[in-house]
């Protein structure tokens, strides 16, 4: 873990658990390992568990005569060891068909690109193990010390240091007072140090206590934010919408009393008239934006090689693909894949691409709630193809719809999944590509 080897962060309780936790999940992220110790994993879910991938069995890309000359000896050795001899191990030399020979080349090479990739997330898990356990503090570790996965330690870890947003606002407002109530015989640097998490709270927007209440107590612990208040801006007020006199009374007062506050209502109404402005200077172009992203979607995004594209480790949602797609082996349930026996083949531009097997791909999600797995059924392999592809028409079927205003996907009424817009185009995994891919990467403009 040498990007935080050199990390002041260690983990001693609730107060630095998120800055400790972010710095393990950007290394997880960086080296393909999230889905294999993300602590919020779903309450009920088996433990994620690596496995180690399986070379491909000659035997079975062998003609029918030489399998079943094969399963007969191992049956009578197996039957009477003493007279039979076992049959010689499978080997390449036994495929005779030169079709066939191919197919077991390529499934070889696929065997060694997992092997690579299995290998270096072992490797990543024991830096990651190794990082955990010289950056807690001796409490923390006696937490941990019976663990046998990295996962089960980081989950043990969350549900004992982890706050709710309502709980860390409480720290951020005991950790105020304190400093305003300092005493006089108090080093000056003791008092900085003290000052630090409350003025970073009050940086971040996040409010402190006001005659005694804060803004998360007014409204009974939900999780809040000013962006997404009601009382603060107008333009997430749905339809109909009135507002409490009683709630509407105590917002205003607790802004009214604090200059903080103040300030941080204004910028979130600031923020909220540029988003509104951006919004309404898109209108004019979006038919003729819409129709080219719909039109050939993710494939008219980029003309470079997919080894140099940004989004490479990435999935975007597509409004213009009937099928979902994966370009990365590893990102596949390897249980649920369905091989081809010839390739199948999409056109993505002028490139025809070859579709090798169909399986389920598990990818995260960012959610009102945090990171959660989502499943993709039947997805297409495609490893030729530049980013991995959610359908949105797919989507559509299943009743979860675009709100392209609040780049968000929706359910039933309820925001179930958020999009980010990069590179031209809406993800909703991020997985940045290393730094070289990006440095030489120049896109060019959509193809319309």
């Amino acid at each position: 873990m040498s990007s935080a080897e050199s990390s002041p962060v260690i983990l001693t309780g609730p107060e630095n658990y998120r800055a400790w936790i972010a710095l393990v999940k950007k290394f997880s992220l960086d080296e393909r390992i999230w889905d294999l110790v993300n602590p919020d994993q779903a309450a009920g879910q088996p433990p994620s568990v690596l496995d180690e991938p399986e070379p491909p069995n000659p035997l079975a890309y062998a003609n029918q005569a030489t399998r079943t000359a094969h399963e007969t000896a191992l049956a009578d050795h197996r039957a009477d060891p003493d007279n039979n001899e076992a049959p010689d191990p499978p080997t390449y030399g036994m495929i005779t068909d030169a079709t066939r020979k191919n197919d077991f080349k390529f499934a070889y090479d696929l065997y060694r690109d997992s092997l690579k990739r299995y290998e270096a997330k072992v490797k990543a898990l024991k830096e990651l193990r190794k990082w955990i356990n010289s950056h807690i503090s001796p409490k923390c570790y006696t937490y941990i010390q019976e663990m046998d996965t990295v996962q089960a330690e980081l989950r043990e870890l969350r549900r004992r240091m982890a706050l709710t947003d309502y709980g860390e606002e409480l720290l951020v407002a005991r950790e105020y007072q304190q400093v305003r109530s300092v005493s006089k015989t108090t080093k000056i640097e003791e008092w900085l140090d003290h000052a630090r998490l409350p003025r970073s709270a009050l940086l971040l927007g996040r409010p402190v206590e006001v005659d005694g209440f804060s803004i998360a107590q007014i409204f009974k612990s939900q999780k809040h934010r000013f962006r997404r208040c009601l009382y603060a801006v107008e333009s997430v007020r749905p339809d109909g919408w009135k507002p409490d006199p009683e709630i509407e009374a105590k917002f205003n007062k607790a802004i009214e009393k604090n200059i903080y506050l103040k300030g941080a209502l204004a910028r979130a109404r600031e923020a909220d008239k540029n988003k509104q402005k951006k919004l309404d200077a898109q209108k004019d172009e979006s038919n003729l934006l819409m129709g080219a992203f719909a039109s050939k979607g993710a494939f008219a995004a980029v003309r470079q090689p997919n080894e140099h594209h940004p989004l490479r480790y990435s999935v975007i949602y597509d409004s213009g693909s009937d099928h979902h797609l994966g370009n990365d082996l590893a990102r596949f349930d390897q249980t649920t894949m369905r091989w081809l026996d010839s390739p199948e083949h999409l056109f993505a531009g002028d490139r025809r691409l070859p579709i090798y097997a169909y399986g389920n791909i598990v990818i995260e999600t960012t959610t009102p709630i945090g990171t959660r797995p989502f499943t993709l059924y039947d997805a297409a392999y495609v490893p030729d193809f530049h980013v991995s592809v959610v359908s949105a028409r797919l989507f559509k079927k299943a009743q979860i719809y675009w709100d392209i205003g609040h780049d968000a996907l929706v359910f039933g009424g309820q925001t179930v999944m958020k999009l980010q817009e990069i590179y031209g185009q809406f993800v909703l995994e991020h997985n940045p590509a290393p730094v070289s891919f990006v440095a030489t990467t120049k896109l060019e403009d959509p193809v319309t």
